[in-house]
């Protein structure tokens, strides 16, 4: 059983729904020595039962259809026996999550060039224009859900919240659990989610890699906050370490209040 060559190491992260660990996955049975990954595994304390499975099973899905640089790859998923949590592994990118870096690098008193910083950014670009060219709305964008490989490369990670969107219709209507901090207008006031939001919530990730690793809307206290200043039509302000340039060339444009006017991806990369 390929769950017991399975050994966790340390945790990398807790969700609302699932906790991502460290492992060791031992397969020379097949002639491949032990290597590391990441295991996304429900919560144990939580009591989403069939429901987590199924979201699980269903993220596992979609990754499946994915293969891109700039996308965190599936490995496999563990599903047997029946009665344990379901095991979602996938690659292990060795330098954590894009917010954790960003934030150690801001506590350090160091600094990054801004070539990197926009190269992290056209990474993600690339990402998200692979998840629009297959009609998939990722919903999540955030500098946690970014993850960087040994050599720095950005790979958009965690589809939990992601759908698709059919040719007839270019958005989705749910009414999960929201991302406040990083969601567009329409996705707060009428759960309306589509390629648009992402961008909303692609400015919302660039204003973090601008100010190594600030919250959106970092003046505001809590989510209701932000929810009123977005629905008064209050644009996030440009941070002191983001230049005047970057800021209206790159992320001024991501907040248009009208989602058919924010860029596609290709007009945000080429910048």
């Amino acid at each position: 059983c390929i769950r017991d060559r399975l050994q966790r190491i340390e945790e990398l992260g807790k969700g609302n729904f699932a906790e991502v660990w460290l492992c060791q996955l031992d397969e020379q049975d097949r002639g491949i020595p032990p290597y590391p990954v990441a295991a996304k595994v429900q919560r144990a304390d939580r009591n989403g039962g069939a429901n987590d499975r199924t979201d699980l099973l269903r993220e596992a899905a979609l990754m499946a259809l994915l293969d891109h640089p700039n996308l965190v790859q599936i490995i496999g998923i563990i599903t047997k026996p029946r009665d344990m949590p379901v095991v979602l592994l996938m690659q292990l990118c060795a330098r954590g999550s894009l917010d954790h870096y960003l934030r150690d690098i801001a506590t350090s008193g160091d600094t990054i060039e801004l070539s990197f910083q926009l190269t992290f950014i056209a990474d993600i670009v690339r990402g998200l224009e692979h998840l629009a060219n297959r009609r998939i709305v990722h919903r999540d964008v955030a500098a946690r859900n970014v993850m960087l490989d040994s050599s720095y490369l950005c790979k958009l990670g965690d589809f939990g919240l992601s759908h698709t969107v059919t040719e007839a219709k270019e958005y989705i209507r749910l009414a999960d659990e929201l991302p406040v901090r990083w969601s567009a207008p329409e996705v707060l006031l009428e759960q309306k989610s589509s390629r648009a939001s992402d961008v909303w919530a692609l400015g919302c990730t660039m204003h973090e890699i601008m100010s190594l690793g600030s919250l959106p809307y970092e003046e505001c206290s809590s989510s209701l906050e932000v929810i009123h200043q977005i629905k008064s039509g209050y644009l996030m302000e440009r941070h002191e370490l983001c230049s005047e340039q970057i800021y209206q060339e790159l992320l001024l444009p991501c907040f248009s209040f009208r989602p058919e006017e924010r860029p596609t991806y290709p007009v945000s990369y080429t910048h």
